[in-house]
């Protein structure tokens, strides 16, 4: 059975004619792997996690896509003031600005103030596509760990 349904398919002209026309208006992933250390990072935000005694309830993370080096920033909001002022000083300040951001798009990351101090610093945007989170993967696998350690953590001292 199997056999003879593989050779219908093969030998339709229809279908033939619609696996081609699919494969006309594909274009092909474009790979952006890092090539060297400090000059790409990935940025995501982490929520929600309860409120801390400070107010805080985000956590931006900013990860170099090469050296796997990560830096959490606990923010109390998230707006493109935020975000652009925890780059600078998570980040620039520490290793200085690195060639290119890959960010999902996210309304603080799609925001033309943030954009435009990006650009003043002389970094380039990237953005994920929409709904396709393994694009940021690393940062994904990085919020897993860190959602098991707040478990743990809160688990121990629920009065935090």
């Amino acid at each position: 059975m199997v056999t003879d349904i593989h050779t219908t398919i093969i030998k339709c002209t229809t279908c033939a004619q619609h696996r081609l026309a699919l494969r006309r208006h594909t274009t092909p992933l474009t790979l952006f792997p890092a090539t060297e250390p400090l000059t790409e990072l990935s940025v995501d935000i982490f929520e929600p996690i309860p409120a801390s005694k400070k107010g805080n309830r985000f956590i931006f993370v900013i990860n170099n896509r090469f050296a796997k080096l990560t830096k959490c920033v606990a923010l109390r909001r998230i707006t493109a003031m935020s975000v652009a002022s925890a780059i600078i000083d998570a980040w620039v300040s520490a290793y200085g600005p690195p060639a290119r951001i890959l960010s999902d798009q996210g309304p603080q990351s799609m925001s033309n103030f943030f954009i435009a101090v990006l650009k003043m610093l002389g970094i380039e945007t990237v953005r994920t596509s929409a709904y396709h989170p393994q694009t940021n993967g690393q940062d994904e696998r990085y919020h897993r760990t860190t959602a098991a350690h707040l478990r743990h953590y809160v688990a121990d001292d629920p009065s935090r």
